[in-house]
């Protein structure tokens, strides 16, 4: 094992990436439009001390196909993924095209995978012109609720038999539960729990039910608006004026 690339998913010509006597060798040997589709490393790591890779990742490597590259390469199981970010040892190197790793720099240390990408680095947007298609899909109606420390975050008291409570819709439950908790450190032990979900044909219809609970929640879940889908509300009735605006057919209770 010599040890790790991190590749960025996005297409860009080969010479970005080239030094200007390789561009030159390529043009003098005809070869200037060859292998121009490319995809950028970012950041490397070296790996210190000799591994065989048959020996560590026993489910994953192939012997047939111990020249990986891109057609062979494999995906790692779980376990042997695990070991590598967490138990491993590398040195960052510089990567040609991108800020050099400077020799006094901690990225320099001696380390796991694991601590290089800790803290995780931002998501930033690109620029430029966009085509999109935005196709309606069933949506969900789902109630989720603040089991702990919820007047820390409600900025209120809260009642008895009461709680701090979150209206919305959405095409991915699992996808918005992470949303709304990306917020909050991995370690957390407090998180908005989905509670009650109801599936709906589309968008519109689950919109047209989230709108009628935040009209009625305050009449008949005796509560308070929080602004925006955020209400103190009575558990209880809640759940009563959920279940009455939810598709017969289409009711899914969540267990926490």
């Amino acid at each position: 094992m010599l040890g790790l690339l991190e590749v960025e998913c996005v297409p860009i010509d080969s010479q970005v990436k080239m030094t200007e006597k390789s561009i030159e060798r390529n043009r003098q040997n005809g070869w200037e439009q060859k292998w121009r589709f490319a995809i950028p490393v970012r950041r490397a790591w070296r790996t210190n001390r000799n591994i065989k890779i048959g020996d560590v990742f026993k489910k994953s490597y192939r012997s047939k196909s111990g020249r990986h590259i891109a057609r062979y390469g494999c995906c790692l199981v779980s376990n042997e993924a695990n070991w590598l970010l967490t138990q491993k040892i590398f040195t960052q190197i510089s990567v040609f095209g991108e800020p050099p790793i400077e020799d006094n720099s901690e990225s320099k240390i001696e380390q796991s995978l694991e601590k290089f990408l800790k803290p995780s680095r931002g998501i930033f947007g690109g620029f430029g012109k966009r085509t999109v298609v935005i196709e309606d899909r069933p949506h969900s109606l789902y109630l989720a609720h603040f089991p702990r420390s919820a007047e820390l975050l409600a900025g209120v008291a809260i009642p008895n038999n009461s709680g701090l409570f979150k209206i919305g819709i959405s095409g991915d439950l699992k996808e918005r539960k992470d949303q709304i908790n990306n917020s909050f450190p991995a370690s957390s032990k407090i998180k908005w729990e989905i509670i009650l979900a109801s599936s709906f044909p589309d968008q519109a219809s689950a919109g047209e039910a989230e709108a009628a609970f935040k009209e009625r929640s305050i009449d008949q879940a005796i509560g308070k608006s929080l602004g925006k889908e955020f209400f103190i509300l009575n558990t209880e009735r809640a759940k009563t004026l959920f279940y009455s605006l939810s598709r017969p057919t289409g009711l899914v209770i969540k267990s926490r």
